[in-house]
């Protein structure tokens, strides 16, 4: 990849994160919702058995859903290190000092 198709790809990343933010942000309201109505709804503490255990796997599952939502992303645009499969948009970013390679493992990215 040259730096130009690089720099795109950053730009593509940056219209595309609002999205995921925004299934993220959808998540964290169902939880939310989840434990109003366990507390606030009609049937009250009644039904915590069934509420409970599902939200607490839903409060469980947020930070692996994150991580391989991000994951998934950066795959999508080509922003992982062909070497090592880390990212390229997180420190130590030696991308930034034109050297041209991972900050990870010092594999070359850039086409010159």
């Amino acid at each position: 990849m040259t730096r130009d198709e690089f720099a795109q790809r950053l730009d593509k990343l940056r219209r595309d994160g609002p999205v995921f933010v925004g299934c993220y942000l959808l998540m964290v309201a169902a939880i939310i919702f989840g434990f109003r109505l366990l507390i606030h709804g009609p049937l009250g503490l009644k039904i915590i058995a069934i509420e409970l255990p599902l939200i607490l796997v839903i409060v469980m599952a947020q930070p692996f859903v994150l991580k391989m939502g991000v994951k998934i992303l950066l795959r999508k645009q080509g922003l992982l290190c062909p070497a090592c499969g880390k990212p390229l948009t997180k420190p130590p970013l030696k991308l930034e000092g034109n050297t041209g390679k991972c900050g990870s493992c010092g594999a070359v990215v850039f086409e010159d």
